[in-house]
């Protein structure tokens, strides 16, 4: 049994153990809190769109839009070791030159697209 299997059962003294007994599901709410804590405290523009490209329709998403518009200047150069570090790159650059329309059509399929033609509709001075 793990830790943290052996703490949940433990705060439960009046049930005994048994084999198989199962974590109860997390708290969905704390562990959304929790990513966008990390996110903020990244302090990139890369984290802020991870977290929007994860969670489009969670009302912390908004809450990052937010931060990441008070953002205007890009990430600092250098790796991240994420697999979508360019297309948060090019989401980013597109976000700040107002160029959607671009991005959309490179990267068409990835979660961030959708962010991109939602921008577009929200901000009608888009390219």
């Amino acid at each position: 049994m793990t830790a943290e299997k052996e703490a949940v059962v433990a705060a439960q003294p009046d049930r005994p153990r048994r084999a198989g007994d199962m974590l109860p599901p997390p708290d969905y709410e704390a562990v959304m809190a929790d990513e966008f804590r990390h996110a903020r405290e990244a302090g990139t523009n890369a984290a802020l769109i991870r977290f929007i490209a994860r969670h489009p329709q969670h009302r912390l998403a908004d809450e990052a839009r937010a931060l990441l518009s008070r953002r205007p200047a890009a990430d600092p150069p250098g790796g991240t070791g994420d697999p979508d570090a360019d297309v948060y790159r090019a989401f980013d650059q597109a976000r700040r030159d107002r160029a959607f329309d671009s991005f959309i059509a490179r990267h068409p399929q990835h979660p961030l697209a959708e962010e991109a033609r939602r921008m577009m509709r929200t901000a009608p001075e888009a390219k």
